[in-house]
């Protein structure tokens, strides 16, 4: 479970290019038989998108890459060059901790690394729950689906001082709900434009960008619902909006 949202996964095959990925419909396929074997009711839940990346595993003479650890290694190159390799990202702060201890070792320093005992900062202000807190002011709502409101917005284009919707997004997930930003994104980059932090035409050419990456990942989950959906949002951009148009 991943806030609103369910995450299942995941594959694990060999890629040819990885600066190519494309994740094809089959992989969701699997997906969703693997997990419906484990989830009641899984394979009848509208699917929203899928989404992949590259997972540098270390060599191995396993064939089947199930069985490849998931672990990671560091790799002394001398001359004050290091490596770290493989992990996932449920490791990666204990293999920044690791690297750390073996710099401080190589110039024989006694201090651990604290990695594990601080928190991330602003914690605090990402968190979305207790859902109390997020009901207790639901004015200019931007986004239906994930409870984003236009005073979040606005906060953090005044606290980060961001020109990127995308920025937005990973701070409150504005676009990651069943519309995939088809309804708010655009009211996102109306705000940034009444706050003049943005122009009218850099609105539209990140509108346009924000949109096909969403597609990317909508594009090998294209039936059902969320078919429907998609299909509503084409015809509000390329029909109401004319967005097919040359600028």
């Amino acid at each position: 479970p991943n806030e609103a949202v369910c995450l299942a996964g995941t594959t694990a095959l060999p890629i040819d290019d990885p600066d190519n990925l494309i994740t094809e419909s089959s992989e969701v396929d699997t997906m969703i038989s693997e997990a419906g074997k484990m989830i009641p009711h899984f394979n009848n839940t509208r699917i929203i998108r899928a989404f992949s990346g590259v997972r540098p595993l270390l060599k191995s003479k396993k064939a089947d890459s199930h069985e490849i650890s998931r672990g990671f290694q560091i790799i002394n190159h001398k001359n004050g060059m290091y490596s770290i390799v493989g992990g996932k990202l449920s490791t990666f702060r204990l293999m920044a901790e690791k690297m750390v201890d073996t710099i401080m070792a190589s110039f024989n320093l006694k201090k651990p690394c604290e990695t594990a005992e601080i928190p991330l900062e602003g914690q605090e202000e990402l968190s979305g729950y207790p859902l109390a807190k997020r009901l207790s002011n639901m004015k200019g709502i931007v986004c239906e689906c994930e409870l984003v409101t236009r005073q979040e917005v606005e906060r953090i284009i005044k606290q980060t001082a961001t020109r990127n919707v995308g920025d937005i997004q990973h701070r409150t997930r504005l676009g990651m709900g069943p519309c995939q930003g088809g309804f708010c994104t655009f009211r996102a980059l109306g705000i940034m434009n009444d706050m003049s932090v943005i122009s009218p035409e850099q609105s539209m050419k990140m509108l346009r960008g924000f949109l096909q990456r969403r597609y990317k990942g909508i594009r090998p989950a294209l039936w059902g619902d969320q078919l429907r959906e998609e299909q509503l949002v084409e015809y509000i951009y390329l029909g109401i909006l004319a967005m097919e148009k040359p600028e």
